[in-house]
């Protein structure tokens, strides 16, 4: 089976915004969990900045889910 992998950082931005609120949290839980500011979690799903590696971990450990099912478009309802 061929993933559908985010190409760039704007199918990032909206597959985390897309994540989140399938999970049903706000930006501000999220960026709690992560011990960013708000802001800078708005600006990941803004497309203004990309999470570093750490970040992408702990939101695969926050929301429960691999590192392939962030970056693909598939499996995070």
């Amino acid at each position: 089976m061929q993933r559908n992998y985010v190409k760039n950082n704007k199918e990032l931005a909206e597959h985390l915004r897309f994540i989140r609120k399938c999970r049903g949290f706000s930006q501000s839980v999220v960026a709690e969990k992560l011990n960013v500011d708000r802001s800078t979690y708005s600006y990941y799903e803004l497309g203004k900045t990309k999470p570093d590696i750490q970040a992408i971990i702990n939101l695969c450990e926050f929301y429960g889910i691999e590192i392939n099912d962030l970056i693909t478009k598939e499996g995070t309802s």
